[in-house]
């Protein structure tokens, strides 16, 4: 599964030279490195529309479109891949409303219950880590449309099988706009190498997601 990320990278300009998006200067006012990106905050979603690259916030936890209330979204915040194309509440968004997740890594926790250990899961070379996601509109009783995202989950591959069996749908570089553009995607060719990950022990203080400071992602003993 993948619970916690980040996305650290100093400036809007840095996420946009990699991934080349319509370029707005108010998302770049709103923007800020993020170090502990828990469920139901807000965040980035690349996606396709009118044959453009956009990008857009969108809360973290998928609500459908048929949902009465917003009380699904903290238990929809992953989905699986192998379940994806006939759930009811993924179905119609893998099919037309799939998008890219940008991060540059993600945590995961190992160990006994009552003393698990965080590791930080990123790119060995630095760099972003290409998720996938889907994403809804959801129209809000009181507040009007609300768009939200879910992170789509695989079986883990090593080196993160040592520690969990689930892990984020990570996409290549070169297959971003097959997972967002329109047709039904390849998942297994569309991912990323795993061997490209490290893992590294960090602070328990990132189990608070109040707690959201460089000092997260720094190695302990």
């Amino acid at each position: 599964m993948c619970a916690r990320f980040t996305l650290m990278m100093p400036s809007w300009q840095d996420v946009w030279k990699l991934l080349q998006f319509e370029y707005r200067e108010e998302d770049a006012a709103a923007y800020r490195p993020r170090y502990n990106i828990a469920p139901t905050s807000q965040h980035w979603v690349l996606f396709r529309a009118n044959d453009k690259r956009m990008m857009t916030r969108a809360k973290w936890g998928l609500i459908p479109r048929w949902s009465k209330d917003a009380k699904l979204a903290s238990r929809m915040i992953n989905a699986r891949l192998e379940t994806v194309a006939e759930k009811p509440a993924y179905r119609s968004a893998f099919k037309d409303r799939r998008c890219i997740v940008p991060a540059d890594g993600f945590y995961e926790w190992t160990g006994p219950e009552g003393d698990r250990q965080p590791l930080w899961i990123h790119p060995k070379e630095g760099g972003l880590l290409l998720i996938a996601g889907l994403y809804e509109d959801w129209n809000d009783p009181a507040n009007g449309p609300v768009r939200t995202f879910t992170i789509v989950t695989r079986d883990a591959e090593e080196p993160i099988r040592a520690v969990h069996d689930r892990m984020p749908l990570l996409v290549r570089d070169d297959a971003v706009d097959a997972w967002i553009g329109p047709g039904t995607p390849d998942a297994a060719a569309l991912a990323m190498p795993t061997e490209a990950l490290d893992l590294r022990r960090v602070s328990k203080r990132v189990n608070s997601p109040r707690v959201d400071e460089p000092s997260l992602v720094e190695p302990i003993a």
